[in-house]
């Protein structure tokens, strides 16, 4: 069967080169960034919504996607984030650092996902510079996207509300379906459109929304299992005797870890899917070297 060839092909792929370090790595930057990538995304929809109504519904996907205890961390952690008053170089200082900590998970993505590619860039002279400045601005437009995904996937969530509300009236026993759109079918559409996106923009490979598909599928449902297997390994632990008020922290460190592996993973099945396929894997700046395979 085509699917597990590829998938034991990639869990090879994924053992060999060390993805579970860089998945440690990427964790440990996720954390520092996460905040900082959801207040940009609060700020962003709040242009266009309620902003009450936008932070409502961002974490309640969180708490869909990831589970209650990490999303309190990052509720948190979020609730910091507060701008400088005072002098206007204060506030676009605060501007500039916040974006470059929420670029920072982007462009450590983009790193890995160049290693699993077996790309690596040219760094002489002026292209590192270049490298450096439209790393920073694809990750801006991802956020830009995030937010168009997010304002969208609300619509949808009240439409959704909106007519299982009306079925209900009619037809009984309908409860369970409208549950189930909201809390399983709504998260895997927003993860597998946000992957969607990220696989289209990071990687230093031209990719097609073909090919990139079937991976941000896979890790959206890989997302949804992790959530409930935290969950329960959580409540089913002495974790919150040992860390008491730090359980939604170790939470978060859970989940960060887990997600930034099942991620990694789901880019080496996209690259061993493409070599199945015999489709070449076509770089998408000509000052770049394809790193040969020993």
């Amino acid at each position: 069967m085509k699917f597990i060839k590829i998938t034991l092909r990639s869990i090879k792929s994924f053992f060999y080169l060390n993805l579970l370090q860089i998945s440690a790595s990427l964790a440990y930057y996720a954390l520092f960034s996460l905040p900082a990538v959801i207040f940009i995304l609060l700020r962003i929809t709040a242009l266009v919504i309620d902003p009450d109504q936008a932070r409502q519904f961002i974490f309640s996907e969180l708490s869909k996607m990831i589970g209650p205890e990490a999303t309190t961390s990052l509720q948190n952690a979020v609730v910091q984030i507060e701008f400088s008053e005072g002098q206007t170089w204060k506030v676009l200082l605060s501007i500039i650092i916040l974006i470059f900590t929420a670029s920072t998970i982007f462009t450590t993505l983009q790193n890995s996902f160049n290693t699993i590619f077996l790309i690596q860039r040219k760094t002489e002279g002026w292209i590192s510079i270049y490298h450096f400045i439209l790393k920073r601005l694809l990750s801006i437009g991802i956020l830009l996207g995030f937010a168009i995904i997010l304002l969208f996937s609300l619509v949808l969530d009240m439409v959704l509300s909106a007519l299982g509300g009306r079925l209900m009236q009619y037809i009984s026993g309908v409860e369970w379906v409208v549950i189930l759109a909201s809390s399983i079918i709504l998260p895997v559409i927003i993860i597998t459109a946000l992957f969607i996106l990220i696989f289209k923009v990071l990687p230093d490979v031209q990719l097609t929304v073909k090919d990139v598909l079937h991976p941000s599928l896979l890790i959206a449902f890989l997302f949804l299992a992790g959530k409930f297997a935290i969950g329960y390994y959580i409540g089913n632990t002495r974790l919150q005797n040992i860390y008491s008020s730090a359980t939604a922290v170790i939470a978060l460190l859970l989940w960060s870890y887990y997600s930034s592996a099942i991620i990694l993973f789901g880019c080496a099945f996209l690259k061993e899917k493409m070599a199945l396929e015999g489709k070449d894997i076509s770089i998408r700046e000509i000052y770049q070297e394809k790193v040969i395979e020993q």
